[in-house]
């Protein structure tokens, strides 16, 4: 019968077995203290009773792998790494015997190959990078953090789909959901309009590397601005505030409106037409953007810079009060002398009425 060396592992293997065999310890303990099933502890006793403690180490050992390279393909493979291909590293040596040599290996079947024949890596492995643990924002809407997670959260129902999700970092409060093929703008888009208009704009969004968020154009700097319509004058140039830009007399352009666009650093640059025309420096460091006055307006006092009119003063009332409302009161100057009519008017109506009367008796 064949026998095999014990490992570190299978040596305290038949000091068990022999106290089960003894009646010591039940085949439950056995497999408990040697993390196998009871099954395979009744398989090792047969073993150990049969060969003693040589018949318990593994039989594979010592044999050739079924699956390990021909000796042909690793004569060819080290003459290939010492030859042709020296310098190469691990993947890019499996890439080109595969591409063109015909040989499809395993990143580690050459790696192995490599550290066989004493040969070192190309590159020292890189160690791995420190991490450490960040501290949630102390307030709600300082941070929110935003990602997709791909999943069939239909199951059987329909296709799998993104679920891209908007969550504070501060409470882990859910913000905003949106269900889309996959990860992309139009997605994100849905998701901030719906994160902004129901919880307001947060100060700061974080997310992991998309792919759908592209480079910043190389105009970022133009976009960026303060834009200010303007219109040229006859000496071709272009004011803004108290800075003034000399245009280009290569064309006339007196009279022509123009926009100027005051970027972040303080430069001017005049743009006519997606063009830009002239460019001024920044006036120096300290410079703060701030929206300036139309041309008319800057030398004319705002509404809020302008002081207030003073109320006419209330002179004392010297006669007492005619009206009431809309009725003028007895004491009205008026009143008087349209009473003294209306009395004289009907007194004289009456006369004439009582005079017709007596004539139309009298000849009756």
């Amino acid at each position: 019968m064949e026998t095999f060396t014990l490992s570190r592992k299978e040596l305290h293997r038949p000091g068990l077995l022999k106290a089960a065999l003894g009646g010591r310890i039940t085949n439950r303990q056995v497999a408990t203290a040697l993390r196998v099933t009871i099954r395979h502890v009744r398989r090792l006793k047969r073993r150990f009773e049969a060969g003693g403690a040589t018949a318990l180490g593994h039989r594979s050992r010592g044999r050739p792998a079924p699956r390990r390279l021909r000796a042909a393909v690793r004569a060819e493979v080290s003459r290939l790494m010492t030859t042709l291909y020296v310098g190469f590293n691990d993947t890019h040596l499996t890439e080109k015997l595969r591409e063109v040599h015909g040989l499809t290996l395993a990143r580690e079947s050459v790696r192995r190959r490599r550290c066989g024949l004493g040969r070192p890596a190309r590159r020292a492995r890189r160690p791995p990078r420190a991490r450490r643990r960040r501290t949630p924002e102390a307030a709600r809407g300082a941070l929110v953090q935003i990602d997709g997670s791909p999943f069939a959260w239909l199951e059987a129902r329909g296709p799998e789909l993104m679920l891209l999700g908007a969550v504070d970092d501060a409470t882990t409060e859910i913000l905003a959901l949106h269900f889309r093929p996959a990860e992309d703008v139009h997605g994100y888009t849905t998701l901030f309009q719906r994160l902004f208009t129901r919880h307001g704009l947060p100060l700061a969004l974080y997310g992991d590397r998309l792919a759908v968020w592209r480079r910043p154009p190389h105009d970022l700097a133009l976009i960026l601005s303060g834009r200010y319509r303007r219109v040229v004058a006859r000496d071709n140039t272009v004011r803004l505030g108290p800075r003034w830009l000399q245009l280009p007399a290569r064309r006339a352009l007196a009279r022509r409106p123009v926009e100027v666009r005051e970027l972040l650093d303080g430069t001017l640059v005049v743009v006519l037409d997606g063009a830009g025309l002239a460019t001024q420096p920044p006036p120096g460091r300290d410079f703060i953007l701030k929206p300036r006055l139309g041309p008319n307006r800057a030398h004319r006092p705002t509404a809020r810079a302008r002081s207030p009119r003073r109320p006419w003063p209330r002179l004392p009332r010297l006669t007492p009060p005619t009206h009431t409302g809309r009725r003028p009161l007895a004491s009205h100057p008026w009143r008087p002398e349209i009473d003294r009519d209306i009395r004289q008017h009907l007194t004289t109506k009456s006369r004439r009425t009582f005079s017709r009367s007596s004539k139309g008796g009298h000849s009756h």
